[in-house]
């Protein structure tokens, strides 16, 4: 992307108000993960006798039934479920951009076996399946990234595999055929940066997509009482929701912050980058 379209791409991307106020949310959120030892003040493990302290001035968010700051516990939890989202992301968009690259640029049999691969892993529900293995092998941090993973890079390999069906058959991918440029040479240099807006809003989603999966596991009591997560915390809050409301709303509204900003960026960033997308929302007259 040269000098000229990325002063387009952040002139279109800042027109829109929501993405900017998503942006903002998300940074916060990322800036609190990456820092939060420094902004937490105290230990989220540390019990107290001040057990269901309401939010006042010495506990910002209140403690819980143990006398743990529910401050420190949701800024903890911050780093622990975004670094699982990116990481799962991160994986599964890798196999998924592979297996889709290849299975649409190849097609004929090797399309086909990989097609009926990838719909293999897509039967069982996603949710079911990390419950299921959550309750088999706990819900660790390495378990819940090697199921999480298994289980969403089919979405993208389906995804890149329609854009490089469409894309092999334009004018620059013929016209570096007609030079004799190799498979892997067109594959990785013509096509695959072509879809790259495409992965990139695919992954921004999937990060949302991620710690929700991981916060309803541990909602649901499948988590590691060892580790303090937001879904750990909406688990713990949920038995005291009516005498300590703050236990149970503020790892709610983290969660509903970071998943609203990385789902507006992620359509932001499509609106921004796909054509169609362009004419249509942010090339409209007044």
């Amino acid at each position: 992307m040269n000098v000229d379209a990325k002063s387009e791409f952040w002139r279109r991307f800042k027109q829109s108000r929501t993405a900017v106020a998503g942006s903002f949310m998300l940074a916060l959120m990322l800036f609190v993960a990456v820092a939060s030892p420094l902004i937490a003040p105290r230990n989220p493990q540390q019990t107290s006798s001040e057990s269901f302290h309401p939010p006042s001035a010495r506990f910002l968010f209140g403690t819980d039934d143990l006398g743990r700051d529910v401050f420190s516990g949701v800024v903890h939890g911050a780093r622990l479920s975004i670094t699982i989202g990116m990481i799962v992301a991160l994986l599964s968009g890798f196999w998924g951009t592979l297996v889709g690259l290849l299975s649409g640029y190849a097609g004929g049999r090797l399309d086909d076996l990989l097609m009926r691969l990838t719909e293999l892993f897509l039967i069982p529900p996603r949710f079911f399946l990390a419950l299921v293995a959550a309750a088999l092998f706990g819900s660790s941090f390495y378990t819940l990234i090697v199921v999480l993973s298994i289980t969403y890079w089919p979405s993208t390999a389906r995804l890149v595999r329609a854009q490089v069906m469409s894309l092999k058959e334009r004018t620059f991918v013929e016209a570096a055929r007609a030079i004799g440029s190799s498979h892997p040479r067109i594959m990785f240099r013509e096509i695959l940066p072509n879809t790259l807006p495409l992965i990139v809003t695919n992954l921004t989603l999937m990060v949302g997509s991620v710690v929700l999966v991981e916060a309803s596991l541990e909602f649901l009591g499948l988590g590691n009482p060892d580790q303090i997560t937001w879904g750990y915390m909406l688990h713990n809050g949920q038995h005291f929701m009516r005498d300590a409301w703050w236990m149970l709303f503020f790892p709610t509204l983290a969660v509903c912050m970071l998943v609203f900003g990385l789902n507006v960026v992620g359509d932001a960033l499509n609106d921004a980058l796909d054509p169609k997308s362009r004419i249509e929302k942010f090339d409209k007259p007044a």
